[in-house]
């Protein structure tokens, strides 16, 4: 073991102390920031698989995370009368899955939510698939504008132009929208949407962690670092980029769930392009292919808008911008800087190499995002298939 596994053991440990801690040190604004941060890792982490892991740009990732928060936002109570029915109104334990009387069912609502983009997604996907680079991510970015459309003209699902109030979601009667009082301790409405988002981020890392260990994962891997090669080796790369495409949308469907929750309200506008980005960047700045990329990236892209809020304030004036107006400035300067100092992504930052670019005005070779591994991918994809 070399002295940087212990490292970063204890760097994760300290990671995960102050994010179960997060809702007893911070305010109610920073923990509706931490809510939005773990619900990033969820979209950053669907936005890994298919790009990080296979290869494939995508951005319109914002079009299935609107499609997972009207989906589970459906089962809401008096959305839908039919709904209500059945779902109103089932016996113990049915209820503590499907019951809807205190909000969307959580359980059912997430399962939903995912099914509904993952179905999407492989409708789209056998198209989408015959592209590649830059003619994949503009086909990609043509669903956000078409599902914006849909989302304005389908008023009985998405509320129209006017937009929809997105209900907290429920377990029986457990409902995460009003505050609920347990041995005296009052859980407020953003606690325990706080520990939901954690809960399912951390569900949703292991899945990942799980997928890039197996047989999947390692041909997806294939797949990213020589298509061709892959191809000759007997990997069906129509195949497994197709169910990189569903596992990334469902999942994506998920956090979009999650992410209406947390507004509260959605107009179609809130799924644009500017979201898809941001997932887009996160993985580039925390570090393509890494599961560790995924959340790194999504902490800093969500949190450092926010710390730059508090620090420079609301009534600064520089150079002619406002507040606003710098925060965006040193936003992009911050993201120039990191990708500068860690060409590899925030996961494979290196002291010694910012040292030598501060110190000596030297600038080592950029890591690569995506380790060449292609050959022993398809080592061990082969393996496994004569397991």
């Amino acid at each position: 073991m070399t002295a940087a596994h212990p490292l970063r053991l204890l760097g994760w440990t300290i990671l995960a102390a102050l994010v179960l801690a997060w809702p007893y040190i911070a305010d109610e604004q920073w923990i509706t920031v931490g809510s939005f941060a773990a619900i990033a890792v969820i979209g950053a982490l669907s936005l890994q698989i298919l790009t990080g892991f296979t290869g494939l740009v995508s951005l319109g990732q914002a079009a299935f995370f609107g499609i997972g928060a009207y989906a589970a936002s459906m089962l809401g109570p008096a959305m839908h009368p039919e709904i209500d029915a059945v779902l109103g109104d089932l016996p113990f334990p049915l209820d503590l899955v499907a019951g809807n009387q205190q909000g969307w069912p959580l359980v059912l609502g997430l399962l939903v939510a995912g099914l509904a983009s993952g179905l999407v997604g492989l409708l789209l996907a056998p198209a989408a698939i015959r592209l590649s680079g830059i003619y994949l991510a503009i086909v990609t970015m043509g669903m956000i504008f078409a599902a914006q459309y849909l989302f304005i003209h389908w008023e009985w699902l998405t509320g129209g132009a006017m937009g929809l109030a997105l209900s907290a979601p429920a377990i029986g009667g457990f409902s995460f929208e009003e505050p609920t009082e347990i041995g005296g301790l009052v859980l407020s409405r953003s606690l325990k949407l706080y520990y939901l988002a954690v809960f399912i981020a951390v569900l949703a890392a292991l899945s990942v962690i799980r997928l890039q260990s197996s047989k999947t994962g390692r041909a997806l891997q294939a797949i990213r670092d020589n298509e061709t090669a892959a191809a000759m080796n007997g990997i069906d790369t129509t195949y497994y980029k197709i169910a990189a495409f569903v596992a990334a949308d469902f999942m994506a469907g998920i956090a979009g769930a999650l992410y209406g929750t947390q507004f509260g309200y959605a107009l179609p506008e809130t799924w644009d392009l500017n979201l898809s980005v941001m997932f887009l960047a996160m993985i580039i700045i925390g570090g393509l292919g890494l599961v560790r990329g995924a959340v790194l990236g999504a902490l800093f892209v969500t949190g450092l808008p926010p710390f730059l809020r508090e620090v420079l304030g609301d009534d600064v004036h520089v150079l002619g911008f406002n507040a606003p107006q710098l925060n965006q400035v040193v936003f992009g300067l911050a993201i120039v800087l990191f990708l500068v100092a860690a060409p590899g992504g925030l996961a494979r930052f290196s002291f010694a190499r910012l040292r030598r670019l501060v110190l000596l005005g030297r600038r080592d070779k950029p890591e690569p995002a995506a380790p060449a591994t292609s050959g022993a991918a398809l080592s061990q994809v082969r393996e496994m298939e004569k397991a």
